[in-house]
């Protein structure tokens, strides 16, 4: 019963997302995924238990059940949102889009020398925001004090940025080579964010060509198995960085077994890290401080620092709202449904690289919320008021200048 519950859900998002064309409803088709797999993987067999900390050794199957119906109703408050959003998306779209601008915009962005500065700069960012002693070689899988953690944010969304871009260079083997290059160093911090690359950049590939690219689709779906296999069987060896990762890559000791526990570390892990957050106490101040704009300098951090599940894990955004009650994550899931939804369409209307910002950040929003904090998910919500407030304001400006301008030369005839 299920099983089939969860599978029409699943077959609902996606005739919904091939009607209304709505990117935002990717989040509620990721979430049903993940569940669909889940149920499948823990509730019926047992090929998707086999995950890091072993989690659902401590999860019933009531506990496990109760989790799933949380994230599908998340996923109905944010598909619902997203759908009222969406009533007027067709007379927007007759005046607001302007694919072939933002294309051209993008491949202005992409020429040769840019893209291999780019690379370039965010190794560079990566040395800061790491420290050189931590990228080669360390003990362990944490950089421990090393780096600056402004930078570490800022290179979060650098690499997709640059991931996307590279997609749209004209030279594929360069394309492909910086692609290889970028993903090596970053696999050096031995993180789950080395999947994004792959990632953002079969996200830019389909942009750039309008379609699923038929060749490249698979070579990169393999390169995204690897971002997530890797950093998961490298963080129990006792020396990594740059060189022991590539190394232990190269050797037999990386297996298949781990491609299967990498999948489940992109889908049953989150279920799990999920039900366990929900069955942990949380209280409303530290909802109120993990949702909060204020920056974390100016807050108590203690609160934010009892929301973890052990040292490595986090507890999960949506398992931290739902411990709180069911009205607090249905309204946050209902409000931030609207914010992508209106966010996503004002970003079609505009520039290539603003429209690539406000969906990287979505997509980050997406893939994080089951398995990072409250407060990293709800920054990139700022990210994007911020980014749009900024375009906001140029528009305006620009226009002030125009029309002074225009009287300019009125007052000149």
């Amino acid at each position: 019963m299920i099983l089939a519950l969860l599978l029409i859900q699943l077959l609902a998002f996606f005739a919904w997302f091939s009607k209304t064309k709505a990117p935002a409803l990717m989040l509620p088709m990721y979430y049903s995924t993940v569940c669909l797999y889940t149920w499948l993987g823990v509730g019926l067999y047992g090929f998707a238990k086999v995950i890091p900390f072993n989690f659902f050794a401590e999860i019933s199957l009531a506990d496990l059940s109760q989790t799933l119906a949380c994230l599908s109703a998340a996923s109905w408050a944010f598909a619902t949102s997203v759908l009222f959003t969406e009533k007027k998306r067709s007379q927007c779209n007759a005046t607001t889009t302007n694919d072939g601008t933002a294309s051209n915009v993008l491949v202005k962005l992409a020429a040769k020398r840019k893209l291999i500065s780019y690379v370039i700069a965010t190794i560079l960012l990566l040395h800061i925001a790491v420290g050189g002693d931590h990228i080669y070689q360390r003990q362990g899988y944490l950089v421990g004090e090393g780096g600056s953690a402004t930078a570490r944010i800022l290179l979060a969304l650098v690499v997709p940025f640059v991931s996307f871009i590279l997609a749209f260079g004209r030279n594929r083997l360069l394309n492909w080579f910086l692609l290889s290059v970028l993903f090596c160093w970053i696999a050096a911090l031995s993180s789950r964010s080395l999947a994004l690359i792959p990632f953002f950049f079969l996200i830019g590939a389909i942009f750039n060509a309008h379609r699923l690219p038929v060749f490249q689709t698979p070579i990169l779906v393999v390169f995204i198995l690897i971002g997530l296999a890797l950093p998961l069987s490298a963080r129990n060896n006792e020396v990594q960085g740059l060189i022991p990762n590539l190394t232990f890559l190269l050797s037999g000791e990386f297996s298949v077994d781990f491609i299967i526990d990498a999948i489940n570390y992109a889908t049953s892990y989150s279920v799990g890290v999920t039900a366990l957050s929900i069955r942990s106490p949380v209280e409303w101040n530290q909802i109120l401080a993990s949702i909060s704009p204020i920056p974390s300098a100016l807050l108590n951090i203690e609160l934010l620092e009892t929301l973890k599940l052990n040292r490595h894990a986090p507890m999960s955004a949506a398992g931290v709202l739902f411990s709180s009650n069911i009205f607090t994550a249905l309204l946050y899931y209902f409000m931030t449904g609207i914010f992508w939804a209106v966010a996503l369409r004002i970003a079609n209307g505009k520039s290539g690289f603003i429209k690539l910002a406000i969906t990287s950040l979505f997509l980050i929003f997406t893939l994080f919320s089951l398995q990072y904090g409250l407060r990293a998910i709800t920054r990139l919500t700022y990210y994007s008021v911020f980014l749009l407030i900024i375009v906001g304001l140029l528009a305006k400006l620009r226009d002030v200048l125009l029309m002074l301008q225009r009287s300019e030369r009125a007052s000149d005839n």
